[in-house]
């Protein structure tokens, strides 16, 4: 799990699934993206970021 901004946690289970979770719901995220914002460097998890919250996290 990790919290790429305060009040958003990106959560992966042991089966590569990612969900991003914030105060309006959870949300499924692709597998990609979900690396990025769990794996990569913080300019990647910002990037990866502005692009699951502007495509509605699919």
């Amino acid at each position: 799990m990790r919290e790429p901004k305060p009040g958003t946690y990106v959560w992966r289970s042991p089966h590569k699934a990612h969900r991003l979770v914030d105060p309006t719901g959870t949300h499924p995220v692709h597998e990609a993206l979900g690396d990025a914002l769990i794996d990569g460097t913080h300019l990647e998890q910002r990037f990866a970021l502005s692009i699951a919250e502007h495509t509605n996290r699919v």
